[in-house]
């Protein structure tokens, strides 16, 4: 059985951001572009309308997701290794272990990501979203929106 590869978690903090991910090579080019002066996130078209559908920014949770990036990465990880999202689910290993007659990867019998076009030809179909959560007497709440790409409008 193939021991899963230890994946080391990397994080640092620059330019007022707070970068996360397992891939050093990304940390790296991160820390070395700190030379330009990011754009303000609140300067991004659309985020302050989208805040306002979510309630505001001040509910005491809040956050922004780059869904075009975040899609970006993972549909270049779906191509060039189709195991990856197998293995992200589990669907290799434990109790309810899934496998194909013959054995192999189960999600292969299914889909083929390296028929997948270039990101280019869909990244007009994601944006960003963002969420507010809040907590009264009553319970909590968890607001989420995603607007209309700008690329769909066109």
């Amino acid at each position: 059985m193939a021991k899963a590869k230890d994946e080391v978690l990397q994080l640092t903090a620059s330019g007022g951001y707070l970068a996360i991910t397992t891939d050093t090579g990304m940390i790296e080019d991160y820390l070395r572009s700190s030379d330009a002066k990011p754009k303000p996130l609140l300067e991004a078209p659309g985020l302050a309308q989208a805040t306002q559908e979510v309630g505001g920014s001040a509910s005491g949770m809040f956050g922004y997701q780059n869904d075009a990036e975040n899609m970006r990465a993972m549909y270049e990880v779906l191509k060039t290794n189709a195991d990856a999202l197998t293995q992200a689910l589990g669907l290799l290993s434990g109790p309810a272990q899934v496998k194909p007659e013959g054995g192999g990867n189960p999600l292969k019998a299914w889909v083929d990501f390296s028929l997948l076009p270039p990101f280019e030809k869909v990244a007009k179909y994601f944006h960003f979203t963002v969420y507010a959560g809040r907590t009264t007497a009553e319970g909590m709440s968890l607001k989420v929106f995603t607007p209309t790409p700008p690329q769909m409008n066109q």
